[in-house]
């Protein structure tokens, strides 16, 4: 007993110390990558960064239509949109402030503020792997998660998209929480900060808290056994809604009292669009897809618009991989080839499996001992329908990742047809444990040495770390070098 205690001890010490030093790893490479770029090299972190000097300088949070913060040529801002990772990165910048004013120092303290969202990822991605995979397998799902290039850029400059990325993570981790441990009062506080911080990122990640109802319901109730438990169901779920309500309801309350009950502030913000943009930027004069009788989502599709290098779906499929700058810098064959192999090879094994992967029903066969009538002790044997656990499981990845590339669709038929990467990233994780779970499938099932399999996951999980570096190295350092004072 006190050596398996000792084995035990030494396994959980051997993991501790591989993940502090993973986590060490991405975040040195989030750094190196948030201390390389000019300001404003990545979308629209000039507009963003607005916000944060103006919480800075006033102490309070702006209206979204102030002259101060507004857009000159869309005639809006981004805090018409949730702030939380904005009013974090103005603390940070006043922390900076007490020691120092320089211009780039308050920069890279306020993208810090992503850098450590990305690294808080990387801790429930990895928590995610222990929970799932087995050892060579956890290590590829951790890297591919977080030194994906466009995932990894969304982590060094100023943005919400770091924010939503690392709250979709933590609620996935609260996912396999409650697999493994139930409902305990501890997820169900866990799952309503996540769902806050989701709440406060951006709308592109919401698709999880949809999901998040789904499972909570059905693993809260049971998994669909002959005696719901609608007691527990309710007292948790009236836990999370007022985690939720407290920590994240101030926003739209906010929003109801200065948008005049506008509690999403986007008909706000389309008034303002409409005051103030730019005749060639305003939304009265610029029409979208959906504004042709003729067009519909598959012309769209088709048509290649002017300064675009692809059509939509392909300028989003390279941007997932990763296109830098304002969508205007590719990272070359030598990036994307491997990347868009070893993802859709994963996936179509996954197609291959699918039947063991989302299967929902459940048949469980167990022993049960009672006492009969002549209490004797006698073994009763009991079938148990019911929801397989991991089917919901995965049937709530699966949506997680449909919902974003579904808004990101929607977007760019009625509002602004901009074909981005990123605003599918919510999608990460399940689409990298989904390929992860592919490869595991497939060499179980064919490659029977267990040293070479593992040599293949620890070589793939090198090759995402040689490839951040390269990026680094060949790519931002030296435009950095180009504009070496940074900020102009």
């Amino acid at each position: 007993m006190k050596m398996s205690r000792k084995f035990k001890n030494k396994q959980k010490l051997g993991r501790t110390v591989c993940m502090i030093f993973a986590l060490l790893l991405v975040f040195g490479i989030y750094l190196a990558w948030a201390c390389s770029q000019r300001h404003n090299f990545s979308p629209d972190e000039g507009m963003r960064s607005r916000i944060v000097q103006y919480i800075y300088e006033h102490g309070k949070l702006p209206h979204g239509g102030d002259p101060e913060i507004r857009d000159e040529d869309w005639g809006i801002s981004y805090a018409f949109n949730p702030i939380l990772s904005y009013m974090i990165s103005a603390l940070f910048m006043k922390i900076t402030s007490f020691f120092t004013t320089d211009e780039w120092a308050l920069l890279i303290s306020a993208r810090m503020v992503n850098v450590l969202f990305g690294t808080a990822s990387a801790y429930c991605i990895f928590k995610i792997g222990e929970a799932l995979f087995k050892k060579g397998e956890r290590v590829m799902f951790f890297f591919l998660c977080t030194l994906l290039p466009g995932a990894a850029i969304l982590y060094t400059y100023i943005n919400c998209d770091g924010l939503a990325l690392f709250s979709s993570s933590f609620i996935i981790y609260m996912w396999v929480r409650a697999m493994n441990e139930g409902w305990t009062k501890k997820n169900s506080i866990l799952l309503g900060v996540a769902l806050s911080l989701c709440a406060l990122s951006y709308y592109d990640a919401y698709g999880y808290a949809l999901c998040s109802i789904l499972f909570f319901v059905v693993s809260s109730l049971g998994y669909g056994k002959k005696k719901p438990d609608f007691k527990l169901m309710f007292k948790r779920g009236l836990l999370i809604t007022a985690v939720v309500a407290v920590l994240a309801g101030w926003w739209f309350v906010r929003n109801y009292i200065i948008y005049d009950g506008d509690f999403l502030a986007r008909k706000t913000m389309h008034e303002y669009a409409i005051k103030y943009a730019k005749p060639q930027f305003n939304p009265k004069n610029v029409t979208t897809f959906k504004d042709y009788p003729e067009a519909n989502i598959i012309s769209m599709l088709k048509y290649h618009a002017p300064g675009f290098k692809y059509r939509w779906v392909g300028m989003v499929v390279y941007g997932v991989v990763g296109i830098f700058g304002y969508n205007q810098i590719f990272l070359g064959k030598k990036v994307y080839y491997p990347y868009f192999a070893l993802i859709l090879v994963g996936l179509v094994f996954v197609i291959w499996k699918a039947r063991d992967i989302f299967y929902l029903k459940r048949e469980q066969v167990m022993l049960e001992k009672k006492i009969n009538e002549e209490e004797t002790v006698e073994q009763v044997l009991i079938r148990q329908k019911g929801i397989r656990p991991q089917g919901l499981f995965h049937l709530c990845l699966l949506l997680g990742m449909i919902i974003p590339n579904v808004l990101n669709l929607y977007y760019s038929y009625t509002s602004d047809y901009q074909p981005q990467g990123r605003y599918s990233m919510p999608m990460l994780v399940p689409m990298m444990y989904f390929v992860t779970m592919g490869y595991s499938r497939v060499a179980d099932h064919f490659i029977k040495n267990q040293k070479l399999k593992q040599l293949c996951y620890y070589l793939v999980s090198i090759g995402t770390i040689v490839v951040a570096l390269f990026l680094w190295a060949r790519l931002l350092y030296p435009l950095y070098l180009q504009n070496y004072n940074g900020l102009h």
